[in-house]
């Protein structure tokens, strides 16, 4: 990934440097309206300091990045609490893991519910993991209109 760092990755690089997943990690959902350039731009960041080589991108553990999850288990208390953090996150001007693990809180807060039973929900409805980065910083990997898209996926998949 370094060799990304001196000047590579960027939008006027040849095309490729952006990685390309195996049609295997498109198993649950199309998201090719999220694969943009700035996406792309924006994942490859990120990884710059957390994996060795773009294959580490494609595992099971950041599949998040890559799929939408296709069906949704939602205790009714948390399924309560996701239009008021839409609307939170909508409004947010600041998108980053620290003001978002503020939102988190305050919102778990505001609905009484139990915040580790909170990020254990968000985490299988923004990605269809067990297991993953905290959901702040996987809500600023998404980026807010994937995130945002993700939550109504739940919700109006719920109400059908």
């Amino acid at each position: 990934m370094q060799e990304l760092n001196g000047g590579r990755g960027g939008p006027h690089d040849p095309p490729w440097i952006r990685p390309c997943p195996p049609s295997s990690v498109f198993s649950h959902g199309d998201i090719s309206a999220q694969l943009s350039d700035d996406y792309i731009s924006k994942v490859l960041s990120w990884a710059l300091t957390r994996i060795q080589n773009l294959p580490e991108l494609f595992s099971p553990g950041l599949a998040f990045i890559w799929t939408i999850p296709e069906s949704y288990n939602v205790d009714q208390n948390i399924f309560s609490a996701l239009p008021s953090l839409k609307q939170q996150l909508s409004s947010t001007s600041e998108f980053n893991k620290e003001k978002l693990n503020v939102l988190l809180k305050q919102t778990s807060k505001e609905h009484n519910l139990k915040y580790g039973l909170f990020m254990k929900s968000l985490r299988k409805i923004l990605s269809g993991l067990q297991e993953g980065p905290g959901i702040a910083e996987m809500m600023e990997i998404l980026g807010k209109e994937n995130t945002i898209r993700r939550l109504d996926l739940c919700l109006n998949k719920s109400l059908t």
